[in-house]
């Protein structure tokens, strides 16, 4: 079926005859006509484009992978852009948790020979294993020493740990530590003062300190995971918790 006949569905909306009402309706129609025409055809190469070397179990060579991720050497049946280069290499990820896809493709080369292709690949290979070796022994080592880890070698009770968060103005919030587990802290909301003579020319920042024994009313306990080097995890998404090293932190209100 050619495309003309596929497009007969496109009919030129009639007018009344009046003039050149009439004839500027017809060059509106005639464009508007033109212009889904255009699309449809553009439409329509495109997806021939997409279709074009295609990876399926007829034109692939090799297939090579490394946990999550594939090379795939194969021949390309249509070659319309570099005619000289007959073989491709498809570099990709798996995603399973993808929503449209569970794979993502991150190069996709063409060679001219076989040869080339497993150079390229065994470049990318050997880059790949060392970053993840790099990286699961750096997740062991962090292991191991959570595993040693003491809560108590970091952390007293009556230590104050403080959180600097905000967008375009910066919170601060003090706690301070009323519970010692083996891997954990639990932190109380304390109240804080302004240092004198902190306070900014607008009114809008100043300089705040934690008050020890201050507990608020309103606040509530928090448990804080204590990793290594002393660092905390836990809390709010945006939240960073860390010793307070007694020093007067800068905040900022602007509402």
């Amino acid at each position: 079926m050619s495309v003309t006949s596929e497009l007969s569905y496109l009919k030129i909306s009639k007018r009344p005859k009046s003039g050149e009402i009439e004839n500027n309706s017809k060059i509106i129609d005639f464009f508007y006509c033109y212009f889904n025409i255009s699309t449809y055809i553009y439409s329509i190469e495109t997806n021939k484009q997409k279709q074009n070397d295609m990876i399926t179990a007829e034109n692939t060579i090799e297939t090579v992978k490394l946990e999550k991720y594939n090379f795939v050497i194969y021949t390309r049946d249509q070659r319309r852009n570099y005619p000289n280069h007959p073989y491709a290499v498809e570099y990709s990820k798996d995603t399973p948790k993808g929503k449209w896809s569970k794979k993502k493709v991150i190069e996709n080369f063409v060679f001219s020979s076989i040869e080339d292709c497993e150079e390229y690949i065994i470049k990318i290979h050997t880059r790949l294993y060392k970053n993840l070796k790099s990286d699961a022994e750096k997740k062991e080592a962090k292991r191991i020493a959570q595993k040693s880890l003491k809560a108590s070698d970091f952390y007293k009770l009556g230590d104050i740990v403080s959180n600097s968060w905000g967008y375009e103005q910066t919170n601060v919030d003090f706690a301070q530590v009323v519970k010692i587990t083996a891997k954990t802290i639990t932190v109380r909301p304390i109240a804080q003062e302004v240092e004198e003579g902190s306070i900014g020319n607008s009114g809008m920042s100043q300089n705040v300190s934690g008050v020890k024994d201050s507990f608020l009313d309103r606040g509530e306990d928090l448990r804080l995971t204590v990793r290594p080097e002393g660092r905390l995890g836990g809390g709010a998404s945006y939240a960073y918790w860390s010793k307070w090293d007694g020093r007067p932190k800068y905040s900022s209100s602007y509402y």
